[in-house]
């Protein structure tokens, strides 16, 4: 039954989509007014996009009821055609079951301060409310805009939108509210599998999060789905900008490494688990986001704020990482990279042993430019950045300059020194360190081989540089120890050159280490 005028208002996605302010986000929101979702949803919007179909559907005309009392199904499935904008005037509307369209070119959803009321879970045939084509049959043109799913009431949660397409996929302004409380998949799911194709996701919000469920005894957890995901199938290029996502139990934004890239742009992604953000794919980027872990849920044990998974030219770019309770590295690189660069980004290191930046030991090259990483907690350690490998002697090349690293972290559990270069072939240039923390905890210490430190300024509690590894560089570099000890200590086997530097309290050389010095200055 329709009654006319019923609406549901849409909130403005501001700081309390979320659920209230922390310290960490105290004066800001998380979408700016000016794009967010409320202002987006006008009838001049609508008419706008009318433009581009040649077959426009008002729902509620056709016959759908508009109060959330009675299914739509049948009514928008038959308004399924190429061509056609389905329009949903202001009002409620009930889905019982899956809406499948594949196949298709040029279809469109949009909505003017509409609601899409999911119906109980049990009654849908797949674990999607709009299943907009397959891998065997992909869209050609897709629009999806200015709607709110509501899976509010218990029992509710599938996927909003799942779509695979060849080329011009649009969703815009998408809002899914409530905890997402069954074992369904959750939040949206794109792919472009055309290799020239493209797809834009512009202000997808899942802030509710997702649930975990638990065995009847409560003796074992089924892990939670993801935010967002694109997976294997996808080949082509896809932008998420400015989306929400929040407390998922199996990563926020979750980008497998396929042959596709994928830029992730602005956004705001809040205590997930796994990784906030996950992202594989050649040239593929995240940038401008902000990625808040103010809060460890029972069954969330590894909060990562980025993880980079696969692909050659993967890039993050000024990203503001606040972990206030980290469980998690702020930022991994793992193996399959095969070359990556980290610039203009800023991290926080919370009072936990955590790592900053955290390189695995057979990525391919990687370089860390113009970073700033803070690292607290006077009783816990952890490394800003952690450069892990053997003496392999093939190790890619690691590039660190003009970054830096503070804070009072100390030098107790997690990680006696800032900076961990345990690969071959490190190059430090214009970096500064300042650790004044306790429990010894020391700046730069060097295991890997054919290393170098040029133009730096390290002060540390303990030893500014420790050297362990064999043909080390230390030039033109500022080192001091702010309890005594010598600027530089070379272990049992190690090897270096150390040029024209300034050296409170010299160098500490073990009776097996080699060490040519030249024109250095003793403090």
């Amino acid at each position: 039954m329709k009654a006319a005028g019923c609406a549901t208002s849409l909130p403005v996605l501001g700081a309390g989509v979320w659920g209230g302010t922390t310290e960490a986000t105290k004066g800001e929101t998380t979408l700016d007014q000016e794009s967010s979702i409320q202002q987006n949803q006008d009838g001049s919007r609508v008419a706008a996009r009318e433009e581009g179909f040649s077959n426009v559907i008002d729902i509620s005309e056709a016959g759908a009821d508009n109060t959330g009392e009675e299914s739509i199904n049948p009514v928008l499935e038959e308004a399924l055609a190429d061509d056609t904008l389905v329009k949903f005037p202001p009002g409620s509307y009930l889905l019982t079951d899956t809406i499948r369209f594949a196949g298709f070119s040029n279809f469109g959803l949009i909505g003017e301060d509409a609601t899409i009321k999911i119906g109980p879970h049990r009654g849908f045939s797949t674990d999607i409310a709009f299943k907009l084509g397959v891998p065997y049959a992909p869209g050609n043109g897709l629009l999806v805009e200015s709607l709110t799913f509501d899976q509010t009431e218990p029992g509710r949660g599938v996927k909003a939108i799942q779509s695979t397409m060849n080329d011009g996929l649009r969703v815009r302004d998408i809002l899914v509210r409530g905890v997402h409380d069954t074992a369904a998949e959750s939040g949206g799911t794109f792919n472009i599998i055309d290799p020239d194709g493209r797809g834009v996701i512009d202000r997808f919000a899942f802030p509710d999060g997702v649930r975990p469920m638990r065995t009847d005894d409560g003796s074992r957890v089924v892990p939670g789905r993801s935010g967002i995901t694109t997976n294997r199938n996808h080949v082509g290029t896809l932008w998420y900008r400015d989306c929400i996502i929040r407390s998922c139990h199996d990563n926020g934004l979750y980008v497998t490494g396929g042959g596709g890239t994928v830029v992730v742009q602005g956004g705001h992604y809040r205590n997930n688990n796994v990784s906030n953000i996950r992202i594989g794919g050649a040239n593929s980027t995240i940038k401008d986001v902000k990625v808040v872990v103010d809060h460890n849920d029972v069954d969330h044990l590894n909060q990562r704020g980025i993880r980079l998974d696969a692909g050659a030219n993967v890039m993050v770019n000024n990203a503001d990482i606040q972990l206030n309770r980290p469980n998690g590295d702020a930022i991994s690189v793992l193996n399959g990279i095969e070359s990556a660069t980290i610039t203009d980004t800023q991290i926080f290191m919370g009072d936990r042993p955590s790592r900053g930046i955290n390189v695995s030991k057979n990525t391919g090259p990687v370089r860390i430019v113009d970073t700033e990483i803070t690292s607290t907690g006077a009783d816990e350690g952890g490394n800003a950045i952690a450069l892990q490998g053997g003496a392999s002697g093939n190790a890619a090349s690691v590039i660190v300059e003009n970054t830096k690293v503070t804070g009072n972290a100390s030098g107790a559990t997690g990680g006696r020194e800032a900076i961990l270069a345990s690969r071959d072939n490190v190059t430090f240039r214009e970096v500064t360190v300042e650790q004044p923390g306790t429990n010894l905890r020391q700046g730069i210490n060097v295991g890997g081989d054919n290393c170098n430190i040029v133009n730096s300024t390290v002060r540390a509690r303990h030893y500014p540089l420790v050297i362990r590894g064999e043909n080390t560089l230390v030039q033109g570099s500022q080192l001091r120890s702010l309890g005594g000890y010598e600027a530089i200590r070379f272990y049992d086997g190690s090897t270096g050159r150390v040029f024209d530097n300034i050296l409170q309290n010299g160098i500490n050389n073990s009776d097996t280490a080699s060490v040519t010095t030249r024109g250095n200055e003793y403090l």
